[in-house]
């Protein structure tokens, strides 16, 4: 039984508007034989040294919002990565993940998010024009692992606004 069956996901996403079957794309049910397959391809990266990681993912599954700041900090301080991708529905509430995470928003909020400061990763309609879609993922169809833009603003980085149209089985959900 999935988290979604369960009615779980409120401790692992947060606020995000998208949980519940409202167009998230994570598919909690495919996911472990999804990242056995990657590693059995080599799509992972061996780690030589436990206390440092090159690259990293934060709440591939979930938001960075749920943990408290005291948690998420030391966190921070024992991953050692010199780049990540991060997306947080909580920008509202959690202000201090601007440094490591993208605002994720739609069309609705993503000029308020902006105005806070956050870099902002909008997800637009799924019938998006693809002149106005600028994740690299889509235009130049590298992997996030490349590109690294997600990374919310570390140091004085400037702020940034990457957009991308509603993805996955359940895109059509996104705008009703």
């Amino acid at each position: 039984m999935t988290l979604r069956k369960l009615n779980c996901e409120g401790s692992t996403c947060g606020t995000c508007p998208l949980q519940g079957g409202k167009g998230c794309y994570v598919r909690v049910e495919q996911a472990p034989l999804s990242v056995w397959r990657a590693y059995h391809r080599g799509n992972y990266e061996l780690l030589t040294d436990p206390l440092y990681v090159a690259k990293a993912r934060l709440g591939a599954y979930g938001d960075p919002g749920s943990m408290s700041i005291a948690t998420w900090d030391r966190f921070m301080e024992l991953l050692k990565a010199d780049r990540w991708t991060g997306y947080t529905h909580a920008w509202r509430e959690c202000f201090w993940l601007k440094e490591w995470c993208m605002a994720s928003t739609t069309l609705v909020d993503d000029q308020e998010a902006q105005d806070m400061g956050w870099s902002t990763f909008c997800v637009l309609p799924p019938s998006t024009p693809e002149d106005q879609i600028n994740c690299p993922a889509v235009t130049k169809g590298i992997q996030c692992k490349q590109c690294m833009r997600c990374c919310g603003r570390p140091g004085e980085r400037a702020q940034q606004r990457i957009t991308i149209a509603s993805h996955g089985a359940r895109a059509k959900k996104v705008y009703g």
